[in-house]
């Protein structure tokens, strides 16, 4: 393969050229802080303007066509808003000459069809982009797929015990601690009890319980945690398991947290028990079902991410394995973003790429 011959585009020159300072350009490019949609849009585009510019009319032999997996195992609504950040980016990358490709494991899970899939995609990969539940069968058949020379990078959730460029995504001990912190500021100083529910084995909602449980365990005493476990992250299941544990318990919660997916049918089983606007609700992942939650106050916020952003950094590492950049990844976990009914016009407004149909859609 013949790498590209690429000249370099500086932050300065994006910098000057988009009327910016430096130091945002680096926050825009390395989602090291918010910035307002705008900038962020206008820096991205004059950073591609200039970078398509140095790369044009290069001598050179024409590269090998790249080929990127992005593997999924979550909730459908998570994976739809990944899906349409692969697809709003993709004509970003024709010039480096790599196509994008998205599986998704069907449902219910099947470990050993997973590992094998996974493992017959790597056969003609070039990089696997990672989105999925931690495992020992898992990290091996990754380790394995490594050592073949097909380079890994999680998003949104790590693997930390397969050999993986780096993992692209938030800081979710941060997710957890901000629900919970949201939760007892919302709540203030009256006495009762949170429901925790958990959902699926994945890194990330380890993680969010634990920020939670030790911003609750910290800073509001007055607060009592009960635990709700759903071994899927769809609708039905959830709704049974809350439901299930509503009505086998006398004193009505204060808030529900959900760690993972299956929003709907947490906002269903409080809707059963006429609790929709007596106990509050904050789950992950702004899309079309947690935008129409909070729009009829069935939810009072959301926990999210800039998937756009994530799977831009993912690619861009790929790319960088394989010298079709200068631009070196960036592995530094963004920091949470907080959604509210209030806050979440300008950002669509903006075409913030989290939406997947219409609303009330599939």
């Amino acid at each position: 393969m013949t790498s590209a011959r690429i000249r370099k585009t500086t932050i300065k020159d994006v910098a000057n050229a988009a009327g910016v300072s430096t130091a945002t350009v680096d926050r825009v490019i390395n989602n090291r802080a918010k910035v307002s949609p705008a900038t962020a849009t206008r820096v991205l585009d004059t950073y591609r303007r200039l970078a398509s510019n140095a790369t044009a009319d290069l001598p050179g032999e024409p590269e090998r066509r790249l080929r990127f997996d992005f593997v999924m195992e979550s909730s459908k609504p998570f994976i739809d808003s990944i899906k349409t950040a692969v697809e709003r980016i993709a004509s970003s990358y024709q010039r480096f000459n790599i196509s994008l490709h998205i599986h998704q494991a069907p449902l219910p899970f099947n470990l050993q069809e997973f590992t094998m899939r996974l493992s017959a995609i790597a056969t003609e990969s070039d990089g696997i982009v990672l989105v999925c539940r931690e495992d020992p069968a898992i990290t091996s058949c990754l380790n394995a797929i490594s050592k073949a020379a097909v380079p890994l990078v999680c998003l949104t959730t790590d693997l930390v015990d397969t050999e993986r460029l780096g993992y692209v995504g938030i800081n979710h001990v941060s997710a957890g601690r901000t629900a919970g912190s949201l939760l007892g500021q919302f709540i203030g100083p009256q006495s009762g009890d949170l429901i925790l529910l958990l959902t699926g084995s994945f890194r990330c909602q380890y993680e969010r319980e634990l920020g939670f449980r030790s911003l609750i365990r910290e800073a509001y005493p007055n607060l009592s945690i009960r635990e709700v476990y759903a071994h899927q992250e769809t609708d039905p299941d959830c709704f049974a398991k809350l439901s299930e544990a509503l009505k086998s318990h006398p004193v009505r919660p204060l808030a529900v947290y959900n760690t993972g997916g299956g929003i709907r049918g947490v906002a269903d089983a409080l809707t059963a028990m006429g609790w929709s606007r007596e106990v509050l609700f904050v789950g992950h992942e702004l899309n079309d079902a947690s935008l129409e939650l909070m729009t009829t106050n069935r939810m009072a916020a959301v926990i999210g991410q800039d998937t756009k952003s994530e799977v831009a950094v993912a690619v861009n590492a790929l790319l960088h394995h394989h010298q079709r950049t200068t631009t070196p990844p960036t592995y530094t976990p963004a920091a949470p973003l907080v959604f509210l009914k209030e806050n979440i016009g300008t950002l669509i407004s903006d075409g913030l790429p989290i939406f997947h149909g219409e609303l009330n859609g599939p």
